[in-house]
């Protein structure tokens, strides 16, 4: 089957050449107050709010006889400030909710009683530099509106998150340079109140075989295992990725083994996922895309009930060997 993909990107000058300081260790973020004031600013405008909610709406309610596309929104930083704090905007009057005309037999939907609703199929926001009580925000939002995601299929069924939040532990800049322009706030990724999970590795490492159904691109891959267990609320998710890049076609480096271990029961649905990620996946605020913070972004997208990778169909991203 195949798939058309487009890219959006929506971006602005949060980090102009013209700052003195731009690239001063020690000193770049002392503009952290002013930029995050106009990123807050930027999400609470009708343009950017009509224009999520205009890409929303077109991506998940196509033309008569056609099927709903897929919709993946993705923040870093500033981005994440911005897309969380829209979305909030859109939330609360209501307008990212509304009820789905589209027909469409995906496993995964997102509902309000058993009603389907037009809401993106995954929102991640890495290294946000968004205040936490945006997301607390958030949260109770959904929860007011008892707005739900529920993935069903033969071998699996779970309530995948409607918004992941993950955040380095080594991301000096949301953790500490932050909090020296806003003393009194904590970002969402470093507000341990709000962590839904722990993301643990193994020790020692795996070895992964690609798919034999699938073309090697000379690409890294990251092996998604099932959830456990199979059929409950918010599970456990197994995820092994690469320890270092491929060098040719024939290289094949050893994958570690990583858990999302949710710190509630596996009963309990949970539609906001925050987790903090170890130095090995993102080192610094803007270490976001080596091949094993790739990768584990790539999960995350399936976690959430998207056909990504070379997955024929969203059950089929689960692998068992």
């Amino acid at each position: 089957m195949s798939r058309r993909v487009i890219g959006v990107y929506v971006g602005w000058n949060g980090d102009p050449r013209g700052y003195w300081f731009r690239d001063t260790p020690g000193l770049k973020h002392l503009s952290f107050y002013n930029r995050y004031n106009t990123a807050r600013q930027i999400s609470e405008s009708g343009d950017l709010q009509h224009t999520v909610q205009t890409i929303t709406s077109q991506t998940k309610e196509p033309l008569s006889g056609s099927t709903p596309g897929q919709l993946i929104l993705v923040g870093h930083s500033m981005g994440g400030l911005i897309l969380e704090s829209a979305l909030q905007r859109l939330m609360e009057r209501g307008e990212m909710l509304q009820p789905s005309l589209a027909a469409g037999n995906s496993p995964v939907k997102t509902h309000i009683a058993e009603q389907p609703i037009v809401f993106p199929d995954a929102v991640i926001s890495l290294n946000s530099a968004a205040d936490s009580k945006i997301w607390a925000t958030i949260e109770a939002v959904l929860a007011k509106r008892n707005v739900r995601k529920r993935a069903d299929s033969p071998t699996v069924s779970y309530s995948p998150p409607l918004l992941i939040s993950a955040t380095s532990t080594a991301d000096k800049a949301t953790k500490f340079a932050w909090r020296l322009t806003r003393p009194f706030g904590k970002t969402t990724g470093h507000d341990k109140d709000l962590l839904t999970h722990d993301f643990v590795g193994e020790m020692g490492t795996v070895e992964c075989k690609m798919r034999d159904d699938v073309p090697d691109f000379g690409q890294n891959f990251h092996v998604l295992r099932p959830p456990d267990p199979p059929r409950s609320e918010t599970p456990r998710m197994t995820v092994d990725l690469p320890v270092r890049d491929r060098m040719d076609m024939n290289d094949r480096p050893p994958h570690r083994r990583y858990r999302l271990d949710p710190k509630r029961s596996v009963d309990e649905p949970r539609p906001v996922w925050n987790f903090q990620l170890p130095p090995e996946i993102v080192k610094d605020h803007n270490d976001i895309f080596n091949s094993r913070s790739s990768s584990l972004i790539l999960a995350l997208m399936q976690i959430s009930g998207t056909v990504g990778s070379l997955a024929r169909d969203w059950e089929s991203s689960f692998e068992k060997y």
